[in-house]
């Protein structure tokens, strides 16, 4: 009964926050009981222990930088890598003369799309000064423009004459607020962008935080859960997108990402 009384609680919030009937619009944090995480801290992960992750990924061999870059390929970013392959073929990049890649990390995504548009200028950028002073090193990406970028503070001035942006995963690490504000800078460039998300929800997984939630914040208050990031249902994206005067389009599942198109 008070699970019961829990949810319908929590139904009840919903809908009071959604008084144009657009309900189906979800968000909810996600959790990790990952070791590494809970030791390194408490609260949300923030940008630093982010930084720190990819430090240790990104550790130089006696072979180089090359040869790190191609192992990621293989061993660790497989998904990734069939996640450009498929987009190369299925998504009108050549359309675009300049692509502006948000929180690019490994830079996969950007060596493949470069390799297959060599026409169009693309530049990936990650708030991580290592992780672009490492692509630096990577004869792979040589023709692919590097920048420390922040997309929690992105400026008007970030976007300038990009007709297209790019994520994969990005949303995830971003509060509504940031993500609204880089929906209004493509706006206001004129620009589309393409989101590749992992943390699309729906009401099943959000009736299931809600059912358990007594019970997480237990679990983090215990130390043995902690915030990782956010997820959102494709309603709430296209709400945010409405809200910066973008209108969305669904491109459907693609290697790991739910793809969503944002144009004017």
């Amino acid at each position: 009964m008070e699970l019961t009384r829990q949810i319908k609680s929590q139904v009840h919030r919903l809908i009071s926050r959604n008084p144009t009937g657009n309900w189906l619009s979800l968000t909810h944090p996600q959790f990790t009981a990952d070791v590494g995480y809970l030791q390194s801290g408490s609260g949300t992960y923030s940008a630093g222990e982010w930084s720190e992750v990819r430090r240790a990924r990104h550790q130089e061999t006696a072979a180089g930088a090359d040869f790190d870059f191609f192992q990621s390929l293989v061993q660790s970013e497989p998904q990734k890598v069939q996640s450009a392959l498929s987009l190369a073929k299925s998504f009108p990049f050549a359309n675009y003369d300049s692509i502006l890649e948000l929180g690019a990390g490994e830079m996969i995504h950007a060596a493949y799309l470069n390799a297959a548009f060599p026409s169009v200028r693309y530049c990936a950028t990650d708030y991580d000064p290592f992780v672009i002073e490492m692509a630096g090193k990577v004869s792979l990406l040589k023709n692919v423009e590097k920048k420390v970028m922040d997309a929690t503070r992105l400026t008007a001035e970030d976007l300038a004459s990009f007709s297209l942006v790019v994520t994969f995963g990005v949303e995830y690490a971003l509060t509504d607020t940031q993500l609204l504000n880089v929906f209004n800078r493509v706006r206001q460039q004129g620009a589309d962008y393409l989101m590749g998300s992992v943390s699309t929800t729906n009401v099943v997984r959000w009736l299931r935080f809600c059912w358990k939630k007594n019970e997480i914040d237990r679990q983090v208050g215990a130390g043995k859960l902690r915030e990782h990031g956010r997820m959102r249902s494709a309603a709430k994206l296209g709400a945010l997108a409405h809200a910066a005067g973008l209108r969305m389009r669904p491109l459907g599942w693609q290697a790991g990402y739910h793809l969503f198109h944002f144009h004017q």
